[in-house]
């Protein structure tokens, strides 16, 4: 796993359920994407992903599913 990206636990959010859905986000996107949870620097959109490795390529949003379809809004297209 990316240490950069690798899941952090935050108070109410459980770290497996974290990992479940980065995992799943990396599985869906391939390497287009990198995807990540950071409450700390992000309280309100913890839920990250950065294009082909652009830092300003980056968008967040306040949970897994939102990225996905974040990602999907600004870059278009299926996610397969």
């Amino acid at each position: 796993m990316d240490e950069a990206a690798a899941p952090q636990a935050a108070e109410g959010k459980d770290a497996a359920d974290v990992k479940t859905a980065l995992d799943t986000l990396r599985l869906v996107y391939d390497d287009r994407f990198r995807f990540g949870y950071d409450p700390v620097a992000s309280p309100r959109e913890p839920w990250w992903a950065v294009r082909d490795g652009q830092v300003g390529s980056m968008v967040t949003a306040p949970g897994p599913v939102e990225i996905g379809r974040r990602v999907e809004d600004v870059y278009g297209g299926d996610p397969s």
